[in-house]
């Protein structure tokens, strides 16, 4: 049975009050420190501070808006500071304008989706900030589904455009998505500013960990869709019911650490999300080396 958390349960619940500590003797190999809480940031290459929680405003299949005014307003409240915007920019901008939300209190990150030469990456920018109707955003993320569909050169191109928009001090920071090993060394040592994020689909059954240290080597840190993305079914891995049997958690509860303890940020999709009180049990346990080891072989 699920319940409606106030903001205030849900601080409790985090142990921000408390400044919860995890003991288990388990290193947080790649993060930038101990993980307290929802409230925690990664603090990116550049030194802007990035919220580890956060949700993703993204659109159904069918190309519909999941979101109201209501439901971001309810994920901020709740502790959920990291709103990436990939489609509803008006309803984003709209609660800030508004004061639903303030500005200071979340990190806004803007995904432009780059799919051929013709897309005009600075337009599109200035389209989305005025939809947002604020002067910056925290951060502006080229977003391309597929490295492999499109040219090198356009690629970087676009790129110029992103560093354009860094430079000019309109975003705080500076991301791309999907950039993988294939691609990883064409594009890098072309940019005069590299990204301080990688977005990517990463979950158990792709993990590859000698590419995650090449991205942290480079001053990248990483942002993930959920933690599961496109494999539900690792939920029902016997791997990760049996670990999360022991700890009594649930498998997403058991997934999601599983990220943390790799140093990555959660972009959640708010539709998919049981209840506040799943991310409010994430703080009080960690995973062992062992149990770590075991997720991330899992096939």
């Amino acid at each position: 049975m699920t319940r409606d958390v106030n903001r205030r349960d849900f601080i409790k619940f985090m142990g921000i009050a408390g400044g919860l500590l995890l003991t288990s003797g388990y290193m947080l190999a790649h993060s930038r420190g101990d993980v307290r809480g929802i409230f925690d940031s990664i603090e990116l290459s550049n030194g802007v501070n990035m919220p580890i929680f956060g949700f993703g405003t993204f659109k159904t299949s069918l190309g519909v808006s999941k979101y109201d005014e209501q439901k971001i307003v309810k994920a901020v409240d709740a502790g959920y500071r990291h709103i990436g915007v990939f489609d509803s920019t008006h309803l984003v901008g709209a609660t800030v304008v508004s004061g639903k939300v303030l500005r200071n209190d979340v990190f806004i990150s803007l995904f432009l989706d780059f799919k051929k030469r013709e897309d005009d990456i600075t337009a599109m920018f200035d389209e989305k900030l005025a939809e947002l109707k604020i002067d910056y955003v925290d951060m502006v993320v080229l977003n391309i589904s597929n490295f492999n569909d499109i040219e090198k050169d356009h690629i970087l191109e676009a790129w110029e455009k992103i560093e354009k928009i860094y430079k000019n001090k309109k975003a705080m920071a500076v991301g791309i998505s999907n950039l993988d090993s294939n691609n990883f060394d064409n594009f890098i040592y072309e940019c005069n500013v590299k990204p301080m994020i990688n977005y990517l689909a990463i979950n158990p059954y792709n993990y590859d960990d000698s590419f995650v240290k090449r991205c942290y080597r480079h001053g990248m840190s990483i942002v993930v869709r959920d933690g599961f993305y496109g494999r539900p079914n690792v939920l029902n891995n016997e791997v990760i019911l049996k670990i999360a049997d022991k700890l009594e958690k649930t498998p997403r509860q058991i997934l999601s650490r599983w990220n943390l303890q790799n140093g990555f940020a959660l972009l959640r999709d708010l539709s998919d999300i049981q209840s506040f009180d799943d991310d409010s049990g994430l703080f009080d346990f960690a995973l062992e080396r062992r149990e770590m080891r075991a997720i991330s072989r899992l096939t």
